[in-house]
């Protein structure tokens, strides 16, 4: 297992991409985050993690099943979200596999706009 701690600002999106491993994500402080995720059948699911007594419908934590295209965005665009990421097991890169948002549209094309809307790359 590994763990991370990752900050996303209101500049920057957690862009497509999937994992060989489960990923589970831990709202700690700031936003909530939007977290979409695209499984291979074409369907499209949408979580909130964040603090659910302040973000009614939110979760605290979030497991992502390997493979499972994923990005996630802030819910407030003003603010940040400070969260951390535990991969079970552990993270490697040559495990991580990020996508264009023009390869994954082409795929996916009834969620076209979400997909180039999430493609921006952390800066």
């Amino acid at each position: 297992m590994s763990i991370i701690y990752c900050l996303i600002d209101k500049d920057n999106v957690n862009p497509w991409h999937r994992v060989k491993s489960d990923e589970t994500f831990y709202w700690h402080h700031g936003s909530p985050m939007n977290v979409y995720l695209l499984h291979e059948n074409g369907q499209l699911e949408h979580k909130v993690v964040g603090n659910p007594l302040d973000y009614p419908g939110a979760v605290l934590h979030l497991a992502v099943p390997q493979n499972v295209w994923f990005a996630a965005d802030l819910v407030n665009k003003n603010s940040y979200n400070l969260c951390s990421i535990s991969v079970t097991p552990g993270f490697h890169f040559s495990d991580f596999e990020p996508i264009s948002g023009g390869k994954l549209a082409e795929r996916f094309s009834e969620y076209k706009e979400l997909i180039h809307k999430l493609s921006k790359s952390c800066s």
